[in-house]
Parts: structure tokens; C-alpha cells; sequence
């Protein structure tokens, strides 16, 4: 009886341990981290035409701070040629990242600089990411506006 009490109360502690675990938190913080390195960096580049392929779900959302909606990696990646084209350089801050499996929380603040470097625009943002063929990508992509300073 007390073998099977204890071999119980192991199982149940693994299970809860393959939910959420800090090594895979750490690694998928990181994976954010560096996606939004390379999204900086192909706005820097001038080249953002892989963005929604790359970083969003086939079913993403992304909802502007203007209003409106973005369905899709066409879409979004769309909206991210019309930022570059008007100028914009985007930089990302994640504030703060929680992982529950293959499911993650984001919040954030992103800032649109000029080519120079001059901060035009901060927003909040949330994001959840879905780990897609063991990939971190952005699911819903939601931006508030900040008011002006």
C-alpha cells in the first residue's frame, strides 16, 4: 500500500514536472530574445519579407495599435513591408516571458525608431507564442499605444 501511495505521488510530481519546467522556460526566453534580434536586424537590413513566414503561425493575429486586424504570415509580413517603406526601424523589449509547455506569455514594449535612431512611437505589447515543429512563433501579436510623453 505504501509503495503504491509513493509511486503515486512520483508519477503525479513528474507530470507536473513535463508541464512546465525552468529549463525550458530559460531556453524559449532565449529563442524570443533572439528572434527579436533578427527581426531588428532585418529592419536594418531593409529586408523584412520573411517576418510572418519566419516568426508566426499560419493562423496568427496581429492587431495594430491603429486599429484593425492582420490574419496571417502574408498579411503581417505585409503590414512590416509598409513599416519599412515609410522608415521605421522596429525594436522589441520583452519585459517579461512565462512558458507553460508549448504555449508562452510575452509582455513588452516596442519603440519605432527612424534611420536614425530617433524614437518616434513606443507601444505596449502582448504576445503568446506556440511552439510549432519545435519552433517558438507568435500566435496572437496584440499592440497598445502608449500616450505621448
Amino acid at each position: 500500500m505504501r509503495l503504491s501511495i509513493w509511486l503515486g505521488a512520483i508519477i503525479l510530481l513528474l507530470s507536473f514536472g513535463s508541464v512546465y519546467t525552468m529549463p525550458a522556460g530559460k531556453s524559449a526566453e532565449q529563442q524570443i530574445h533572439t528572434i527579436y534580434d533578427e527581426i531588428h536586424n532585418a529592419f536594418k537590413q531593409g529586408d523584412v519579407s520573411h517576418i510572418g513566414e519566419a516568426y508566426y503561425t499560419h493562423d496568427a493575429l496581429l492587431f495594430p495599435p491603429t486599429g484593425g486586424v492582420y490574419e496571417g504570415p502574408d498579411e503581417i509580413t505585409a503590414m512590416f513591408e509598409g513599416m519599412l517603406a515609410a522608415g521605421a526601424i522596429l525594436v522589441v523589449t520583452p519585459l517579461e516571458i512565462e512558458v507553460y509547455g508549448d504555449h508562452a506569455y510575452e509582455r513588452g514594449v516596442g519603440a519605432i525608431h527612424n534611420p536614425q535612431g530617433d524614437v518616434l512611437r513606443k507601444d505596449n505589447y502582448i504576445v503568446i507564442w506556440k511552439k510549432v515543429d519545435g519552433q517558438w512563433k507568435m500566435y496572437r501579436d496584440l499592440v497598445q499605444g502608449l500616450p505621448a510623453e
